[in-house]
Parts: C-alpha cells; structure tokens; sequence
C-alpha cells in the first residue's frame, strides 16, 4: 500500500482513512528500533545485499551485546592465527609461513640428493671410496681365504691345499699340518744343521758341540 496524501477541503472521514492507512502502513512494514529477531523477516545479509547476520559461535568466533570478537588460535582450540618466518621460534601459537614451508621442502630435497639412503651398498663411487687418508667404502675381492656373506668379512685359516690365515708354532714337538713354524725356531735348526769340512785333518775340537757332524774329504 502507497503512501497516502491528505488534501485540503478534503472530509474528516477522508482524512481519518489515510491518516489510519499511512499508520498502519508505518507499523506493519517498519522494523522495530531494537529489532533483533530469531529469523530473516528483517532482511538477511548476502553477497550482495548488506543485512541482517547471526554469529555461529565456533572456530574462535564469539559474539557479546552486539560486538563480535575472534579469538586466538591455541593447541586445543580453533581461532586466529599469527604467522612465524622462521625457523628458530618455539613458539607454540603461531603458525609457520609458506615460505619456511619451502624453505624445509628446499631443505629435505637437498638431503635426499646429497645424502646416501640406509642401504646404500652399490657398484660404483657415488659414495666415497675409501683411501690410505678417508675412511670409506671398499668392495672386497674374495680369495686366499678372505671370504664377504652379507657384509661380514671373514679369513679362513690356511690348509695344505687353500691360502689363508696361519697360527705360528714355536717348537719342534708339534706335528700340525696348519701351522707355521716361528722364526726363532729356524734360527735353532739353522744353528743345529751340520756343518761340513773340507780336508784331511780333524777340525779344532772346539767345533763339534751340540750335535754337529763333521765330515772329513779327501782331496779331489
């Protein structure tokens, strides 16, 4: 209904009829002063239109006597957050940046890369050769007892028919076939072999000890 207009010399019964239409007009399609209701007849806002909105209380949004607030984000509950650039902050309320997020990403594929994985047992030099200075890998030629069975090198010990690792012996009493004989027990056979004379006269009997035979030549 339109807004009516009184006119002069109009009747007493006109001018009540439109003072009563324009009243009744101005209650039933104005809002209240305090005109907070519990659904949309007062005009919902939208993307397009400024209106009316009810707070949903959650995820740090709050709302008292008409003035909404966002609260902090914390470890057990939802809100704002602030952003930290850095890597160095223990702060637990703050949220790391995008760019420290690449900066990691940076990080761990340089690790990837540069670093070898746990089993990292392959057939070339990629991950540094061992030297007489640098501690590194070696690839182990078996042979001559030394023998590799998932990554554990071992020696054999040596027979008569393969090379290997020998335990010495230091006496002439022992009838092993897998030992060796120390050099000081050449040395007492060295001194014990037989020493031979050449001529026709009977060494010194200083000689002749210990052993030693002494065999008299003619002359040739």
């Amino acid at each position: 209904m339109a807004k009516q207009t009184i006119n002069n010399l109009e009747s007493a019964a006109t001018v009540r009829s439109k003072l009563n239409s324009n009243f009744t007009e101005l209650y039933d399609q104005k809002a209240d002063k305090n005109h907070s209701y519990t659904d949309s007849s007062y005009g919902a806002a939208s993307s397009e239109l400024f209106g009316h909105v009810k707070i949903d209380v959650a995820n740090g949004l709050n709302v008292s006597d008409g003035v909404v607030s966002l609260a902090l984000a914390t470890t057990t509950s939802a809100g704002a957050v602030q952003l930290a650039d850095s890597l160095t902050s223990d702060d637990s309320g703050k949220a790391l940046t995008a760019a420290q997020g690449k900066a990691l990403k940076d990080s761990l594929t340089s690790l990837d890369e540069n670093t070898p994985p746990k089993n990292h047992a392959v057939n070339n030099s990629d991950y540094g050769l061992a030297t007489d200075s640098l501690y590194g890998h070696l690839k182990v030629t078996s042979g001559n007892g030394l023998t590799l069975d998932s990554g554990t090198l071992s020696l054999n010990a040596a027979t008569t028919s393969s090379a290997g690792a020998v335990q010495l012996e230091d006496s002439l009493s022992s009838s092993s076939i897998t030992k060796a004989l120390t050099a000081n027990q050449g040395r007492i056979l060295d001194e014990k072999k037989p020493d031979v004379f050449k001529g026709t006269s009977v060494p010194d009997n200083s000689l002749g000890r210990d052993g030693d035979l002494y065999i008299l030549l003619g002359n040739n």
